[in-house]
């Protein structure tokens, strides 16, 4: 019956409602890549325009958590073990390590993140509060 509600309008789908407005507040935001900017540029441009969490998000491709959780379950699966030495070169702000700061690996994974955008780097460092992985310039 809902079903036929929601079709007709005569109900809210809460969940359409919330993809709906994380779309629109994804296009707001939205910036438009010039390959004529540098990355740090990018970044900046970002923060002037939303808050860190979110630049930070929209600078490595948006889907901050979802898109780290994903690649993190990829590097699994193509045999990442736990006690490997993990070296992410262009780790931006985080997302993979982040991913893997939350799984049964942060105990055991090493971890080297490089970047050439330092407020990245200590955004991740930041959001992954792990004493011994390394965020490297």
């Amino acid at each position: 019956m809902k079903s036929i509600l929601r079709k007709l309008h005569l109900v809210r789908d809460k969940g359409a409602l919330k993809e709906k407005q994380r779309a629109e507040k994804l296009k707001k935001n939205q910036v438009v890549p010039n390959a004529r900017v540098s990355y740090p540029d990018h970044l900046s441009n970002l923060l002037a325009k939303n808050d860190r969490e979110w630049a930070m998000s929209l600078a490595v491709g948006g889907d901050y958590e979802v898109m780290g959780e994903a690649l993190r379950e990829r590097l699994v699966k193509l045999g990442l073990q736990p006690n490997d030495y993990l070296i992410d070169v262009g780790c931006g702000s985080g997302r993979v390590a982040f991913a893997f700061a939350r799984s049964d690996f942060r105990d055991t994974l090493r971890y080297l993140g490089v970047d050439i955008v330092p407020e990245m780097l200590a955004f991740a460092a930041e959001k992954c509060r792990h004493p011994l992985w390394r965020f490297e310039l």
